[in-house]
């Protein structure tokens, strides 16, 4: 890969890590409430997501799915779900205040990596973008194996940093936005919904 080729790739990758969705969103939220180093089982969990996103992609599911339209349509309705799932519980919880809030999570490390995974599975054409967008940057000439390695290495790298960046940034406005908890719990909620009315439209 040339220097102009891995450049352009690497901002490609950094603008969609950076970009707010589910799981972006998802770090800033308990970067917010519980701080950056509780935040780390989000940002892993997402990381892991991520990693067997590209194996199941690699491995052809992408292919069946594509293959199988019905299937594909209901995993991505099931995805719509859960991250409007997420928003409910967010308008839900808006009036909650964060002593209880950090009470009931304070021995959730396990569930706020689970919860990063399963952010990343909740949207399906996860696998469609490792088989479209990948091959883009690929030499058919040269070995394929090593190149998507590399590609992948690259993609988890970036998106590891921006959610660090995020998580750490948080730090800056924490303070004010938890003053603010039932407008800021009310964003949130109200932009998981957006996404999952986005999800399920695009269906």
């Amino acid at each position: 890969m040339d220097t102009a080729t891995l450049f352009t790739y690497l901002l490609t990758c950094t603008i969609a890590a950076a970009t707010p969705g589910p799981g972006t969103l998802s770090v800033i939220t308990y970067s917010v409430y519980f701080g950056w180093r509780r935040t780390l089982p989000v940002i892993f969990g997402i990381q892991l997501g991520m990693l067997a996103m590209a194996a199941l992609a690699l491995g052809g599911l992408s292919a069946t799915l594509s293959a199988s339209p019905h299937l594909f349509r209901a995993l991505q309705y099931v995805g719509a779900l859960y991250i409007g799932y997420l928003g409910y519980l967010s308008l839900k919880h808006a009036h909650t205040e964060m002593q209880i809030e950090n009470s009931q999570h304070s021995k959730h490390g396990l569930r706020a990596f689970r919860h990063g995974a399963l952010v990343t599975f909740a949207s399906p054409k996860t696998l469609l973008f490792f088989t479209s967008f990948f091959p883009i940057f690929i030499d058919p000439s040269r070995d394929i194996a090593p190149q998507m390695a590399l590609l992948l290495v690259l993609l988890l790298a970036c998106t590891l940093l921006a959610h660090l960046l995020y998580a750490f940034g948080m730090k800056l406005v924490s303070n004010w936005l938890r003053k603010h908890n039932i407008a800021f719990n009310i964003t949130v909620g109200v932009i998981f919904i957006g996404l999952a009315c986005y999800m399920a439209w695009q269906v």
